[in-house]
């Protein structure tokens, strides 16, 4: 599959662990039949300006100057050219509080390759699977990355998909586009509507606040599931 380029950051003020990053990195790639860049960020304010260019995975230091990575992933978390992140520190007591839904893995420093690699590794399978999917609609065929896609609402025997760029009316039903995305990260929260999990911002009660600063309620019959499944993704997306 033609992922196009595989881009990687390193946010890190450590210019040392750049290098050694990037040679990591040169070492894993060797095998693989896929394009990729490395860039560097030597701040979280630095990163934190970087709203172009899409980025598939941040390898992100937990101390560093005036914002620390803590508070760098709670905000790249609203970015959504940004998908991954992976912590790198020598303060493992930090791991637990490292916990976000873009959130991979942590590292521990000095690094292992070993570690380093089975944490890359899950990354690029996600990436890799981040297939094409097509829907229809009176005007023909829609062709969409799952990543692109935010949530999607039901209307009649019509659903309304929201994308990170824009809106697409098809002439599918709700359920037929579930059956179609085949599951996480796409979760049904309610009746009317079915979310990429990965576009959570947090959870309010009631509802399930996105990155889009909209907000989706979750209806009552599917809620305990909905919880529950999410936070085992969760889960999972931590795991080594």
């Amino acid at each position: 599959m033609d992922i196009g380029t595989f881009n990687i950051a390193i946010c890190d003020d450590d210019r040392e662990l750049h290098n050694e990053i990037i040679g990591l990195c040169n070492s894993f790639f060797i095998d693989k039949n896929v394009s990729y860049k490395v860039y560097s960020y030597y701040s979280g304010e630095e990163i934190l300006k970087e709203t172009d260019r899409h980025i598939d995975l941040v390898f992100l230091d937990i101390e560093m100057g005036e914002i620390d990575g803590l508070s760098v992933m709670e905000e790249i978390e609203k970015m959504p050219n940004v998908l991954n992140i992976v912590f790198v520190s020598s303060h493992h007591e930090f791991a637990g509080d490292a916990y976000g839904y873009k959130t991979l893995g942590f590292i521990q420093k000095p690094i292992k390759e070993i570690d380093f690699n089975a944490r890359l590794q899950k990354v690029y399978k996600r990436v890799i699977s981040d297939s094409l999917v097509v829907f229809s609609d009176n005007c023909g065929d829609y062709h969409l990355r799952k990543s692109d896609i935010i949530y999607l609402k039901a209307d009649s025997n019509y659903c309304d998909i929201y994308t990170i760029q824009k809106k697409i009316v098809t002439s599918y039903t709700l359920k037929k586009c579930e059956n179609i995305l085949g599951g996480m990260p796409f979760l049904r929260v309610h009746r009317s509507y079915l979310i990429n999990v990965n576009k959570i911002s947090n959870l309010s009660g009631a509802y399930i606040n996105l990155i889009t600063k909209e907000s989706i309620p979750i209806g009552k019959s599917y809620k305990d599931t909905a919880l529950r499944s999410y936070r085992q993704y969760l889960y999972e997306g931590m795991r080594i």
